[in-house]
């Protein structure tokens, strides 16, 4: 039996998800642009503490994108909002559910991993997370 070297297939796994923090990072930056554009929400408020509607708003797409998109922990993804896994776990939830009867948010949360990527794969970094 061959007994095969780990290491010898560490440029071959996808540099641009999980393993590879930089790249991970390049994509949540992107993900704060797509939100700020399109909701118009500055990232010092999505890393605040405010309840207004819209800001919990997108700070609730922002958990839920980068969960679905980068392979994140969910401790991680609360330290870039300055919140505890368990807030992620409730923003990734509440999306689900809205998103459920809410036709509207589903075709917005489409459109904004539509432009992740777009804007990921125009910058050259490299594709992102499909967690279809």
């Amino acid at each position: 039996m061959k007994i095969i070297n780990p290491m010898a297939y560490v440029g071959t796994i996808n540099p641009y998800v999980g393993k590879y923090k930089k790249y991970d990072e390049s994509i949540i930056n992107t993900i704060y642009d797509v939100i700020l554009y399109n909701t118009g929400v500055p990232m010092s408020a999505i890393n605040g503490s405010n309840r207004d509607k819209n800001i919990r708003e997108a700070r609730q797409l922002f958990h839920y994108l980068v969960r679905k998109m980068t392979n994140e922990s969910l401790s991680n993804i609360g330290g870039y909002t300055n919140n505890s896994h368990c807030t992620v776990i409730h923003s990734v939830k509440v999306v689900n559910d809205v998103m459920s009867y809410n036709k509207k948010l589903v075709l917005k949360v489409d459109y904004l991993i539509n432009e992740v990527k777009r804007r990921v794969d125009n910058d050259g970094s490299g594709t992102v997370k499909d967690n279809k």
